[in-house]
């Protein structure tokens, strides 16, 4: 049962190549008698095989198409499944990651956001640096004294919304600065 099983599978996958060998060879019997090449009536006797044949070649064609469209279907099914199931990680770990920011932390960070920039140098002497740290800001490069860091895709996607509360953010530093 196995055996069959990993045949018709094989078939429906990768079946397109026989199916196209014997639509062609089929069919060019068949058209060799309809032209009446290389004799009339030489290649009648094959015109049976010749017709079973390019039927089976049309279905086993089709099959194969029609599984390759669905398992392609399927992959791409997937593919946004788990890219989106990533992004959720992520936000969850980026959220994890700015809450432990301290007042300072964040106002900077607001201040890197609003400029725009997306990659730029930290020095280790920079307070930019402890925000690479602590896994907000990415390493895009690894050089000892000054790495080439990003902001990450999420707080560039949601610039607008997170600059909007800079301006709360900033007032409730300098009340906590204030006491």
């Amino acid at each position: 049962m196995e055996t069959v099983t990993s045949l018709i599978k094989l078939l429906a996958e990768g079946g397109w190549r026989l199916g196209v060998l014997l639509l062609l060879g089929s069919g060019a019997v068949i058209l060799a008698h309809q032209l009446g090449l290389p004799e009339p009536g030489v290649l009648a006797s094959y015109l049976g095989w010749a017709s079973l044949g390019f039927i089976a070649g049309a279905s086993i064609t089709a099959v194969s198409a029609v599984a390759g469209i669905v398992s392609a279907v399927q992959r791409a099914i997937t593919k946004a499944l788990a890219t989106k199931r990533y992004a959720g990680e992520k936000r969850k770990e980026l959220e994890a990651n700015l809450s432990s920011l301290s007042p300072e932390e964040v106002l900077l960070l607001v201040d890197i956001v609003e400029s725009g920039v997306i990659r730029f140098k930290v020095s280790r002497l920079s307070p930019a640096y402890a925000l690479l740290e602590k896994g907000i800001l990415y390493r895009v490069d690894y050089s000892a004294t000054e790495p080439m860091c990003e902001v990450p895709k999420l707080l560039r996607d949601e610039r607008d919304q997170f600059i909007t509360g800079a301006p709360k953010l900033r007032e409730l530093y300098e009340q906590s600065r204030q006491r």
